[in-house]
């Protein structure tokens, strides 16, 4: 066999120039001992079809187990097998990083390590370079449509809501998303650890619209924001977030997407790691219908105007403690 090598290489090398074959050599990855998750992506250019004839010619030669070669009318597919694995292996080191709680809230920096949010933070990255190349028209992508759970946040719409007064606290997080709509969604539950019974919630409104140069972008327009608390008494207010026109124009920017997990990006870079929920959460938290929607804007028109941003999450917080302070 090794006499035969070299006509075998030759006859191999002679028929690609003939033909306009490409030629292959696959070695042992250089990345060896370095964790799947941060490899960079490596792809094979595809070179040009034959175009006198479409010879196909595999040879597979087996030396010491190293040295592999393929050459075809069209070159071999880009790695994909090895790219899929890295990607999962990334997903899955990222979901293990972040805690679960008992309440179902999501994690943030505000609530875990410096160090652990770091980490989490630093997995998210790698997950998003990996799937960046195979990452297309995701805005559109009806994968998209569903309730889904918040895991992991650092914006800071979020981690101002960790600390609310009178001992209430945030619970579970969903943000459904219905794209034939263009609607979306954050839904959050409220409870209180000393008072068991005492429950509230917030929704937040917002019409999405998509961005012409970024398909992996949809631009999202707060409408309303409502207040509720369902026990012990029953209180409900509504507030219509104003945009600050110095402020950037709100927006997620999906980052990441399978059926069951995605990451997106607010337009300030905020980090947002979402699992898709249950069926029966799909159904729990489904958006307002467009009735519903409609019916809600008519009914609040004179709802209280509150500056997006600051002034929104002062109002959140103040809320509990006797009503609004306009901001």
């Amino acid at each position: 066999l090794r006499r035969r090598i070299p006509a075998l290489l030759a006859l191999v090398a002679s028929s690609a120039r003939r033909g306009g074959l490409g030629l292959r050599i696959a070695r042992p990855p250089s990345s060896v001992g370095t964790p799947l998750w941060r490899r960079s992506p490596r792809r094979c250019a595809a070179p040009a079809m034959t175009t006198r004839r479409h010879a196909i010619l595999h040879a597979t030669v087996s030396f010491s187990g190293l040295l592999t070669l393929s050459a075809a009318g069209a070159a071999a597919p880009p790695n994909a097998a090895r790219d899929d694995d890295d990607i999962a292996s990334a997903r899955r080191a990222l979901l293990a990083a972040i805690p679960a709680t008992a309440s179902g809230a999501p994690a943030t920096n505000a609530t875990l390590s410096p160090t652990h949010a770091a980490r989490i933070e630093r997995l998210a990255e790698t997950l998003e370079v990996l799937a960046r190349p195979t990452l297309r028209n995701a805005a559109s992508d009806r994968r998209l449509d569903g309730a889904w759970r918040l895991a992991y946040s650092n914006a800071p719409e979020i981690t101002t809501l960790t600390t609310l007064p009178l001992g209430f606290r945030l619970d579970a997080v969903y943000q459904p998303v219905d794209l034939a709509g263009l609607s979306f969604e954050n839904q959050a539950a409220v409870g209180n650890a000393a008072i068991p019974f005492a429950r509230g919630s917030t929704r937040v409104v917002g019409d999405l619209a998509a961005v012409a140069d970024n398909t992996n972008r949809l631009d999202v327009d707060f409408r309303r924001v409502i207040f509720a608390l369902e026990s012990p008494v029953r209180l409900r207010r509504v507030v219509a977030p104003k945009r600050d026109p110095a402020a950037i124009r709100p927006s997620i920017t999906v980052t990441y997407l399978d059926d069951s997990m995605r990451l997106t990006r607010g337009a300030n870079g905020a980090l947002f790691v979402l699992v898709r929920g249950a069926a029966s959460e799909s159904t729990a938290f489904a958006p307002l219908t467009r009735d519903e929607r409609a019916e809600l804007y008519a009914e609040t028109k004179r709802a209280d105007e509150v500056v997006a941003g600051a002034g929104l999450r002062n109002w959140s917080t103040t809320f509990a403690l006797g009503g609004p302070r306009r901001s």
